[in-house]
C-alpha cells in the first residue's frame, strides 16, 4: 500500500500523515472532495504539498484533536497545526442543501473510522431528496440533424 494513492487535492488526511495501514475510507474522503468541487466549480482543498493540503484540510474542516480524530498523533508523519474551529459548511456552500451539507460532513470526517461508508453514503437522504431526473424526450437535442 502507497500513501500517494489519488492525487493531493483528494487525498486523506490519514494519508498525507503516512498511514502505513488504511481502508476505503480513503475513497469516501476523495469523494467528498469532488461532491464539494462540484458545489463550489473549483477544488475545495487545492494544496501544492502534503503540509499545504493538510493546512487547506484543517482551515475548513478544524484541526485533528483526541475528540474528532483519537490516536491521529500516533501516525508516521503527524505534526500538529495550530488549532483551529471548522468553518460552518453552509458559510461554504450557501446553496447547498441540508442533506448535501451533511451528506458533505459524513464524507469529509476527518477520523476515517468515523466517515461514512459508501454504501451508507448510497443510502443517504440526499439521493432520495433529489428531483427526479429528466425524461429522455425534455432534455435539449443539438440543432441540426
Amino acid at each position: 500500500m502507497t500513501r500517494e494513492v489519488v492525487t493531493l487535492a483528494y487525498r486523506a488526511p490519514e494519508l498525507l500523515f503516512e498511514a502505513i495501514f488504511y481502508g476505503g475510507s480513503v475513497d469516501t474522503w476523495a469523494v467528498g472532495c469532488m461532491f464539494g468541487e462540484l458545489m463550489l466549480r473549483h477544488p475545495l482543498f487545492p494544496g501544492t504539498s502534503a503540509l499545504d493540503q493538510l493546512a487547506k484540510i484543517f482551515n475548513v474542516l478544524g484541526t485533528p484533536s483526541a475528540a474528532n480524530w483519537p490516536n491521529h498523533d500516533v501516525l508516521p508523519a503527524c505534526i500538529e497545526f495550530e488549532a483551529r474551529a471548522p468553518l460552518r459548511l453552509q458559510d461554504i456552500f450557501s446553496s447547498a442543501s441540508g442533506d448535501a451539507l451533511d451528506l458533505l460532513r459524513g464524507l469529509l470526517t476527518l477520523d476515517p473510522r468515523r466517515r461514512i461508508s459508501a454504501a451508507d453514503a448510497l443510502k443517504h437522504p440526499y439521493f432520495s431528496a433529489a428531483p427526479a431526473p429528466t425524461k429522455p424526450a425534455q432534455l435539449p437535442r443539438p440543432e441540426g440533424k
